[in-house]
């Protein structure tokens, strides 16, 4: 009898060791979703963008050039899928749109002379106006991770840019401007690169983010008051972005810290034409660099 119980014993202790060792594995396994659940965040910025922006036509031997500085408003989150796989949504946009002055230069070399000469023009400068500039922004984008913190990175962005010139001072009277010119892009780009993410606001650690990209135009159409009904579609080009940003904790599921960007964004021209006129849409190229601070949180 004595025999029969040690067995019986010895066969239940049997049966609840793989019983405990499920238990401990899903535990750890638990576990593990929440510290990759950890490095999710919600977070809103606020800062100022210093845009250079230049046009260059080739009808003309002219070239615009401007900067101009806005204060812009972010605002999106890093969401977790599993251990392989993030996304982010991140919105942006301008809050007021600041005057600045646009010059247009006639550019050097026996061109830009004779155009001086057909002209009767004595400087290279051209023309001068008020310039603003406003821009939205939304990116979404795709993280596989190699490690926790190393992945690969997939954006897709749309952004709508308007530019505003008015208050134009020609220097030649051959030249009709209207009072207030309003150009419009849509933008639909790819990118692809690279991301760093480090640190978690759940569990009140500092974090350092990073993230380099390079990609193409898929689609755009611009539209400019001046030509009522002209759209000019699909223009060339590519664009390259850098953000970095670094986030303390403050207490626990709340960081606060500071952001970098910058984005360069060059579009090849392109010309519309029928039999009643000609119009181009010169190559341009926009430099953006931002800056601010901002609020990361996770409370769960």
């Amino acid at each position: 009898m004595n025999f029969i119980i040690s067995e019986k014993y010895k066969l239940q202790n049997l049966l609840i060791i793989p019983c405990l060792l499920s238990a401990a594995c899903f535990v750890q396994a638990d576990e593990g979703g929440d510290d990759e659940k950890s490095f999710a965040y919600s977070f809103v910025a606020i800062g100022v963008e210093n845009i250079h922006y230049e046009e260059s036509v080739s009808q003309i031997p002219v070239t615009t050039d401007v900067t101009v500085t806005n204060p812009v408003l972010t605002t999106g989150g890093l969401y977790t899928f599993n251990d392989e796989w993030d996304f982010t949504i991140i919105a942006m946009s301008t809050m007021s749109s600041n005057i600045s002055t646009e010059d247009w230069r006639i550019n050097g070399g026996s061109v830009g002379n004779a155009f001086k000469d057909e002209f009767n023009l004595s400087s290279n400068h051209l023309q001068s106006n008020d310039f603003t500039f406003t821009t939205a922004r939304t990116n979404v984008s795709l993280h596989y991770k190699f490690t926790p913190k190393w992945r690969w990175v997939l954006d897709g962005e749309f952004s709508y840019k308007t530019f505003k010139r008015s208050n134009f001072d020609a220097f030649s009277e051959d030249f009709i401007i209207s009072n207030v010119v309003e150009e419009s892009v849509s933008d639909l780009s790819l990118s692809t690169g690279i991301g760093y993410e480090s640190g978690s606001v759940e569990n009140n650690e500092p974090q350092l983010s990073f993230k380099m990209t390079a990609g193409l135009p898929v689609w755009n159409e611009t539209t400019n008051t001046e030509y009522q009904g002209v759209v000019f579609k699909n223009q060339r080009g590519y664009d390259f972005e850098l953000n970095a940003s670094y986030y303390y904790p403050l207490y626990q599921g709340l960081s606060m810290g500071v952001f970098v960007n910058y984005h360069l964004s060059e579009r090849d021209g392109m010309s519309v034409e029928n039999d009643s006129f000609s119009l181009e849409l010169p190559k341009n190229t926009l430099q953006a660099t931002r800056a601010g601070v901002g609020f990361k949180w996770n409370f769960e």
